[in-house]
């Protein structure tokens, strides 16, 4: 996150560790889902308050925003009953983990 300005980066710093936070506690992947929606949310807040926006910050939001509804229609799917549809093993410890990746960049 090297082109974000300094107070946004903490902001969001802040922010994919309350993330991180919240998926970890949670059991249910909806809500886990939900949690995670706040990533991409947080990074187009930033692009509100700072209209000069990055192309790193850019990358970012579309990274979180695409994977974010990739997610949410998996899980919707197995959620309704498709036993076609799964998800790796560990699979929300891994976003986890990249969220806190992507959080330490500095």
């Amino acid at each position: 996150m090297k082109e974000i300005s300094e107070p946004y980066k903490t902001i969001l710093a802040d922010e994919l560790a309350l993330i991180r936070e919240k998926m970890d506690s949670e059991l249910d992947p909806m809500k886990k889902v939900y949690y995670y929606s706040a990533a991409y949310a947080m990074v187009q807040r930033i692009f509100n308050l700072e209209p000069e926006s990055n192309q790193q910050l850019i990358f970012i939001h579309v990274v979180l925003a695409m994977s974010y509804n990739q997610i949410k229609e998996r899980v919707n799917q197995i959620v309704v009953g498709n036993q076609l549809i799964t998800l790796p093993e560990d699979f929300f410890d891994k976003i986890s983990l990249c969220l806190q990746q992507l959080e330490e960049k500095n």
